[in-house]
Parts: C-alpha cells; structure tokens; sequence
C-alpha cells in the first residue's frame, strides 16, 4: 500500500509521452484501449489537441476482444482510416490491456505497413511508466529509421561544398533541442523561446524535438554537432543519438535570460570544452556556502535542476535539492536529491526536512504541513493535466525570473 496515491493524481503515463511526441508529424495515432487512456491523452494531457487536425483515434477494445482475440478486426478498422486518410505514417500504441494478453504491436506494425505501404511504427507502451518513457519509445525508432546514417552525412557533406543544400551546411554547427514537450512547457511559447535563444545568436536549430517538428526535421537531425536537452524526456533519446552518430548533448533548460546556457553551448560549438565518455558536456555548476535553509524544487528533473543552477549562478547559498517526480537519470542526481517513488516518500521528505521553501505544482504542495515552509506554485500538466495548460510559467520570462528571484531573497 505504500504506492497509493492519496493527494496526489496519477501523473503523465507513457503512452501519453508517445503520443505527444509524435503529435506534430503528419501520422495517424492509434491507442489501442477500451477509450479510458484516450480519452485522458486527448482531454488532459494534450492541449493541442482540440485546434489541431492530427488524427488521434482508439481502438475500443472490449472484453471478447481481449478474450478472443479479435486482432484481425482492429487491424481492418486501421487500414480502412489510413485508405481514407493517407497519413504520413501509422503509430500503434499500447494500453494495461494489451500488455496483459501480450499483443504483438511490432508484429501488428510490420503487418499493416506491408498492406498499406505507409511506414507503421508499434510501440509497446503499457500506462506503467511515466511519459518520459513514452517519448523515448517513440523517438528513437523514429530517428532510427529516417535520420541520416554517417555513410549519407558524408555525402551531405560532398554535396555542401559543392553549393547545394544550404541548410545541411548550418547543421555542422547547429543544435537539436530534445524534450520539447507540451506535457512539461504547455503552449506558453516555451518552445520558440528556446528556438529563439539559439537562432538569434547564430546557431542553427535543426530539431525541435518535439514541437514543431517535421519528419524533415527528424532526417536531418543526425547532422547536428550538439544536442541540448530541456527535459528529463530527451535524456535517453540523447545518450542513444550519441552512441549511434557521435553527436554530444548537455543538460540544461532555459530560464530566465539564460545567457550562462548559451555561452556553454557557443564554447562548446568552438572546440573550448569537450564531452564526458558517454557524451555528456556537463553544465558548469556554481559552488555556494551553505546558509542551513533547504529548498526543495518538486517535479521534471532536469527543469527542477536547471532553476537550481539559475539560483546557483545568482549566489544563492541555501541548500537546494531535487525532488524527481518522473523518471530519473541516476548521473544527473546529486548527494541529496531525492528520486521519488511515491506519495508516502514525498510526504515524509516535507515533513521531515523543514524546508524554507518548496517549488512545486500546486497539487504537490498540498503535501506541505510545516509551518514557516513558503509555497510557490509552478504548474506542471505532467501533475495536474487540463488544470495548468494555461498556467505552466514561461520559463524566460521576466517574470518567471521575479518568481525565481524572489525565493533567492528569502534564502
């Protein structure tokens, strides 16, 4: 029972993350489920959705259907919308039903994409894990498949020197920002913000992964010498896009002016700083005296760590840690952050640590007792879905920057 949620909703799943990702790139989406997990994408999780044209649909599994096996009946019900549609790609997505009774979703994929001649992906996701999971489930067969192999780069190469296509030329020193999700940035523009920081300093965006994305985009990805990751989502996206084309990532989402962010990445796009053994060019992190008050940032690992680096470049001496409400990647974890499994452990880390302030979706901080503890709400859609998709900050903005400000004060 340590597992039961009392406050807290169920977050994000993965099968959400999957579909999220995929969103932007002229597919068809289909989540095989009785309609439940759907319905919670498309009416909470995916704010998109209703000004968008992007065909979402459910499969309606029933109770004979799991039982019998009606596989048959769900693949002709696909192959009907994709002879009306002619989508650019198919992506079956799975549900707890269909990992109960085990369907074959590559087996499914590679049965469709023979009848039809459009490209189907089946990704096997099951509601068990967090959307971050999901993302990458996505993602990476979907590089896999349509970004450049180092044998094609090399040709992209010979055709640039001899003036053909310019934007591959950009590419050898433009980035790929990873994360992009409006389950962690809503649509508060955070996406063109990031966008913006790079493309008006010089440095070519080659993907957004994955707002505003083109399977274009996707193709010529593998041509960028850097991968900034703004979200815990992109981070295992970016450990395999290093081990397949050799491109090096660091970790860092922009807040405020994030003139400390760009310079990192300029000095690193100029040969002055290099990569760890698994590709990893880490952010350069301010040491500060500690002045015994604790803050705790609850939520996206590496946005929480990222507003810890912004309180650590502004001279802020508290002790500030993490909480991981998502899924976690253990090298980005310091001594005294918390990589959360459940309520009851979030619960007994507020009430035991007395802390001075806690940075949390407003869902989350419900769970702080402590008297003295100051609360301030940083909406989440991966906490509290529908709720924040209007409420979620703008994270360059100057006023995200006061809010930010305001607990180095206090510290």
């Amino acid at each position: 029972m340590s597992k039961l949620s009392i406050t807290l909703p169920p977050l994000a799943p993965d099968y959400s993350g999957a579909a999220s990702s995929l969103f932007d790139l002229g597919g068809m989406i289909v989540i095989h489920d009785a309609s439940g997990c759907t319905g919670n994408y498309v009416g909470y999780e995916e704010p998109r959705w209703f000004n968008a044209k992007t065909p979402v649909f459910c499969s309606g599994l029933r109770h004979m259907d799991a039982i019998l096996g009606t596989d048959d009946v769900f693949v002709e019900r696909i192959l009907a919308a994709a002879d009306s549609l002619k989508p650019r790609f198919i992506a079956i997505l799975g549900s707890p039903v269909p990992m109960i009774i085990g369907t074959d979703f590559k087996g499914l994929a590679k049965d469709i994409e023979s009848r039809t001649g459009i490209p189907c992906f089946g990704v096997a996701t099951n509601g068990l894990h967090y959307y971050g999971t999901g993302f990458n489930q996505a993602i990476i067969p979907l590089v896999k498949r349509l970004a450049m192999k180092v044998e094609d780069k090399m040709q992209s190469d010979s055709s640039v020197v001899q003036g053909k296509h310019e934007k591959n030329n950009a590419a050898h020193r433009g980035v790929n920002i990873l994360g992009v999700t409006p389950i962690d940035f809503s649509l508060e523009h955070n996406d063109e913000d990031f966008k913006n920081l790079f493309a008006s300093n010089g440095i070519p965006v080659i993907a957004n992964f994955c707002m505003g994305l083109s399977l274009d985009d996707v193709a010529h990805s593998s041509s960028a010498q850097l991968n900034v990751v703004v979200s815990q989502s992109g981070v295992e996206t970016a450990l395999f896009m290093y081990r397949e084309y050799g491109i090096p990532f660091t970790v860092q989402t922009p807040v405020a002016d994030a003139h400390a962010l760009l310079f990192h990445v300029q000095r690193f796009l100029c040969g002055k700083i290099a990569h760890e053994q698994n590709g990893f060019v880490p952010f350069p992190i301010k040491e500060s005296a500690d002045t015994g008050k604790k803050i705790l940032i609850a939520g996206d690992q590496v946005i929480s760590l990222s507003i810890r680096n912004y309180f650590r470049e502004k001279g802020c001496n508290a002790d500030v840690r993490v909480a991981s409400l998502f899924d976690t990647t253990p090298f980005l974890l310091e001594s005294s952050d918390y990589a959360i499994k459940h309520e009851k452990q979030l619960r007994t880390i507020l009430r035991d640590e007395h802390f001075a302030a806690v940075i949390a979706d407003p869902l989350v901080l419900q769970l702080v007792k402590t008297q003295g503890t100051k609360c301030v709400p940083v909406y989440h859609s991966g906490v509290s879905g529908r709720i924040s998709w209007n409420m979620c900050p703008r994270f360059m903005s100057r006023e995200f920057e006061n809010v930010l400000n305001k607990v180095i004060g206090w510290a």
